[in-house]
């Protein structure tokens, strides 16, 4: 079992958890769907595990009673018996008995071989979708006051960019693209951000030829809320 991977999603969930408290329970819908997606994910990673066979359990032997109490012997006199004129009987020589031990014979137990684990497949983002993660460092003026930081997501697109983003990014659900900026503006990191974002990217199709471009300029804006 994959125990990093394991670790990874049951962080996922906790962090997503945690936002989701944050909201006073009220769940979006691409929040539940995210839920889901990770719990699918850890009951795969444990689901692969082959169980551990039962161990035998040793016969239990029974305690002693010390509270049980000796059997008492009534004592009984010997007989006196008169033996003036009784002949005495002939002497028998006792001869020795032999004696055998036994035999006792230890059977080896085989034990069963394991057979060996299917490998567990790794819910990771593929080389295109991790290319539209990749920055650059600014050296113009003009991209480094692009770049500044951002506290409010939701008020961060004009009216051009956020028709893009909606058709191309969203298959035109402008309210998945509100609850995912919803969302993304209660992460404090942006591995945080990254880990919803690539379940976009593969959910939407991002790494088609045509959306790259928009993707990355997406995905540039979205980490200038964690700068």
């Amino acid at each position: 079992m994959d125990l990093q991977q394991a670790k990874i999603l049951i962080e996922k969930i906790g962090a997503l958890h945690k936002s989701v408290s944050l909201n006073k329970g009220h769940i979006a819908a691409i929040e539940r769907d995210l839920m889901l997606s990770y719990i699918r994910q850890l009951y795969d990673v444990f689901l692969d595990v082959p169980a551990n066979p039962p161990i035998e359990e040793l016969p239990k032997t029974q305690p002693r009673n010390a509270e049980t109490e000796p059997v008492r012997r009534t004592y009984t006199p010997p007989k006196i018996i008169d033996i003036s004129d009784t002949p005495k009987p002939p002497a028998v020589t006792a001869e020795p008995v032999a004696t055998t031990q036994p035999t006792t014979t230890t059977q080896k137990q085989e034990t069963p071989l394991q057979q060996p684990s299917p490998p567990i497949t790794k819910h990771t983002g593929s080389a295109d979708i991790e290319a539209l993660f990749n920055h650059r460092q600014t050296k113009e003026l003009s991209e480094k006051l692009s770049d500044r930081p951002i506290t409010d997501l939701t008020k961060a697109f004009a009216i051009n960019d956020k028709l893009l983003y909606i058709n191309d990014l969203f298959k035109k659900d402008s309210s998945a693209f509100n609850e995912t900026l919803l969302l993304l503006n209660k992460f404090d990191r942006m591995e945080e951000a990254k880990s919803l974002l690539v379940n976009l990217a593969e959910q939407y199709g991002w790494t088609q030829e045509e959306k790259i471009e928009t993707a990355q300029d997406f995905i540039r804006t979205i980490r200038r809320r964690y700068v």
